[in-house]
């Protein structure tokens, strides 16, 4: 019964899920580049970027610096290494699965670890320009 193929999911709706994945992922990225431009007046106009040793700032640019604006992108940029990775990683489960379903299984796995990847650096982006408005 397990191999009926009445009971098996169709192949579109197994792509389709981690299509929708990628695509929730995407949008997680882009949320600290809107809030950093959102924020961008309530911001002091020197912020810490580096503390010493005893947690005093030791390092300060100004709020509309290439760094900030880096940080803020941190999350696009860990989003487009991941598609970079997961095509490296689909194409050696290709050579090695001859079955789509693995091959389906795998892609499901990539994009949720993307997923998990975009929560990540949003959770440290907002860590660190939170307290700042406090």
């Amino acid at each position: 019964m397990a191999n009926d193929k009445n009971t098996a999911v169709p192949e579109g709706r197994k792509k389709g899920f981690s299509r929708i994945i990628f695509v929730i992922s995407f949008a997680l990225s882009l949320i600290p580049l809107v809030a950093y431009l959102l924020l961008l007046p309530a911001l002091p106009d020197n912020l810490p970027v580096k503390y010493d040793d005893m947690g005093i700032p030791s390092i300060n640019v100004s709020k509309t610096s290439i760094d900030m604006i880096l940080f803020s992108l941190e999350g696009v940029f860990g989003f487009a290494v991941m598609i970079f990775v997961g095509k490296i990683a689909r194409g050696f489960a290709r050579r090695t699965y001859r079955n789509k379903e693995n091959l389906s299984a795998t892609d499901n796995t990539l994009a949720l670890i993307t997923l998990v990847i975009s929560l990540l650096l949003n959770v440290s982006w907002f860590l660190t320009i939170i307290p700042l408005l406090l």
